[in-house]
């Protein structure tokens, strides 16, 4: 029994480096580094979005849809 996804997407940040050390101030803050910071506020993010979703507010592949559709 598999407890969690494989993780094969990946995303790049580009940040100036005032930003960068404004992130590093704020992660350091939080006691974790600055790439964990950012997949905590992806997972808050995600987790939000489920629970939304479960409650009916939108459904997933009917947004994925549209977002295609205005891509083309």
């Amino acid at each position: 029994m598999k407890l969690s996804e494989n993780k094969d997407k990946r995303i790049t940040v580009r940040l100036s480096e005032s930003d960068h050390n404004y992130m590093r101030v704020a992660s350091y803050m939080a006691g974790i580094t600055i790439s964990k910071y950012f997949r905590q506020l992806i997972d808050a993010t995600v987790n939000a979005m489920k629970v939304q979703e479960k409650k009916g507010q939108f459904n997933l592949d009917e947004m994925l849809a549209l977002i295609e559709e205005t891509e083309e």
